[in-house]
């Protein structure tokens, strides 16, 4: 779910500015971990039932409409907070886990000529680079005994490729 305020040009030739706020949901999903590195030994790979937490992304960006009224393009960038992850695996470890990622995009989008009341159909896509930053994964009770949080996984950083494509509607 997008939620977009636009401060969209009426003239050829325009720039804009526009903010977003987002929400997002992920079912379960499995995740397979090394625990080779541990501290404690070779432990093997365990399959984790992981549930993320509900996403929140705030962004912003420009926009330019140029000589064709009915193509605008857009520079933006969007932070998502918090990207939680906690599961358990077959031994009822519990793991836990947080990412933020930050995505800048160059999108193109295309006004549909058809107008629904007040509402202005548009199709876009684009392309881009998304940085994501991993805290570290912490487990408890990784060798079946009451045991506090360790420390199983160091952070990561990588910069993966990014893409969109969608339709919506503006006011």
């Amino acid at each position: 779910i997008l939620v977009s305020e636009s401060d969209t040009a009426t003239a050829q030739n325009a720039a804009y500015t526009f903010s977003s706020l987002g929400y997002g949901y992920s079912p379960e999903q499995d995740l397979d971990v090394s625990l080779t590195e541990t501290g404690l030994g070779n432990l093997g790979t365990r399959s984790i039932e992981v549930d993320w937490d509900d996403v929140k992304a705030f962004g912003g960006g420009v926009g330019f409409q140029g000589a064709r009224s009915d193509l605008r393009w857009e520079l933006g960038l969007e932070h998502h907070a918090e990207l939680n992850l906690s599961g358990f695996d077959e031994t009822r470890a519990h793991y836990r886990e947080s990412y933020n990622a930050t995505t800048a995009t160059v999108s193109g989008y295309y006004d549909l000529p058809r107008k629904i009341g007040w509402l202005s159909p548009y199709v876009g896509a684009g392309i881009g680079v998304t940085w994501n930053v991993g805290n570290g994964m912490a487990a408890t009770d990784l060798l079946n005994q009451a045991e506090a949080d360790r420390q199983i996984l160091g952070g990561q950083e990588s910069s993966d490729f990014t893409w969109h494509v969608g339709a919506g509607a503006s006011m």
